[in-house]
């Protein structure tokens, strides 16, 4: 939690959250994205590795899978925790050039960490745009929020976009055993 709280206070805007997700916040997550039967996985914004390491016990063998992280200090966290895990350190808006390195042309699943409410509209608006273009038909767009952002303005435009990118957007209970709480959401292109 130290670590969290430490590149909160260097990093907010790259870092979500001062505390790891809970167990529960990551088994809905996990869900939602229905890794079960994805054959390529992309993590954007795996943190410390929390969820890297829960998309690894969820996908299968031959499942292609990596993640995209901008803290220096959380990549080698993730690393550390989770060695069987590809983990680049890089930008979100870089996902095309890795996915061309992995020869994927689509992604299944793609699971966020970023903390997408509290970007700019332009930022929020070309990883949209990215994710949709990278994701194959009945792909999910699977991240979460927290509900001190749920009236925030960042918000608002990202379920706007949500609607103007998506054909359809899933949003999960509150997950109250988190710190702090938070829900989640599921975009799916058709």
């Amino acid at each position: 939690m130290a670590k969290h709280i430490i590149e909160f206070i260097k990093h907010p805007l790259n870092t979500a959250t001062i505390a790891p997700d809970s167990k529960e916040l990551t088994r809905i997550v996990i869900e939602m994205a229905d890794l079960a039967k994805a054959k390529t996985v992309v993590e954007l914004g795996p943190g410390s590795g929390g969820f890297t390491e829960q998309i690894i016990k969820g996908i299968p063998p031959q499942t292609k899978f990596f993640s995209l992280e901008i803290n220096r200090k959380f990549v080698k966290h993730t690393k550390k925790r989770c060695p069987a895990a590809t983990v680049y350190h890089d930008d979100a808006l870089s996902l095309k050039e890795y996915m061309k390195k992995h020869k994927i042309q689509h992604c299944d699943s793609i699971v966020s960490g970023l903390p997408l409410t509290a970007l700019s509209e332009d930022l929020q608006e070309q990883i949209l745009k990215l994710v949709k273009e990278s994701l194959s038909p009945g792909g999910r767009f699977v991240t979460y929020t927290y509900i001190h952002r749920k009236k925030s303005k960042g918000n608002a435009r990202l379920k706007r976009l949500f609607h103007d990118h998506f054909d359809r957007l899933e949003v999960s209970r509150i997950v109250w055993k988190n710190l702090p709480p938070a829900y989640v959401y599921c975009a799916i292109k058709e």
